[in-house]
């Protein structure tokens, strides 16, 4: 996962100064923006049991995440090229694994997501297509979403006018919590 590390490293670079966030944020709580800021907190300081929190029982991981790379073992037979839908404790087993070395300490962390832009995207159900931040090999180049009633989708990236690389976290209230039920991450 060496281009969302070097996003996270360069993000930082960027900023000087900072102060932490909360050190977690409840799944339940109505926001899903909050949630999807704990989630990529949890994410960046190597906290993946936390994620047990954000995660639905099964998550998509839309093509062109970077964990469909073939060397992680999550991949249908297309690879990265379609989406794959996995177990909650696979793919945090396989993060715990492949990705133990990237950690952020709280401060670092923090300072990243102050430069980050958390904006729920307008969206309705059915098929959302989006513009990936890397070539995809798709049939037209595009990532997809299948939004349910009531999904929400946030788009994480560089605060203006910063540019970068982004992710895409669809989150559904389930059992009165919001969870992340599809990801892209690159």
């Amino acid at each position: 996962m060496k281009s969302l590390a070097s996003i996270l490293v360069a993000a930082c670079s960027c900023c000087a100064g900072g102060t932490v966030l909360g050190a977690d944020t409840d799944a339940g709580k109505p926001d899903p923006v909050e949630v999807a800021k704990a989630h990529m907190r949890h994410f960046m300081a190597g906290e993946f049991d936390k994620l047990e929190k954000s995660y639905a029982k099964k998550v998509v991981l839309v093509s062109g995440h970077e964990l469909l790379k073939k060397e992680y073992g999550l991949a249908g037979p297309k690879g990265r090229t379609e989406s794959t839908e996995v177990e909650r404790g696979k793919l945090i087993g396989t993060m715990k694994e492949e990705l133990k070395d990237l950690k952020f300490n709280a401060e670092t962390v923090g300072k990243v997501l102050e430069i980050l832009e958390f904006k729920k995207l307008k969206v309705k159900s059915g098929e959302y297509v989006a513009d990936p931040s890397d070539p995809v090999d798709t049939s037209d180049g595009k990532i997809r979403f299948k939004i349910k009633s009531g999904d929400v989708l946030i788009k994480v990236g560089p605060k203006p006018p910063k540019r970068g690389d982004h992710q895409l976290f669809q989150l559904r209230k389930i059992e009165a919590r919001w969870r992340v039920v599809a990801e892209y991450l690159d």
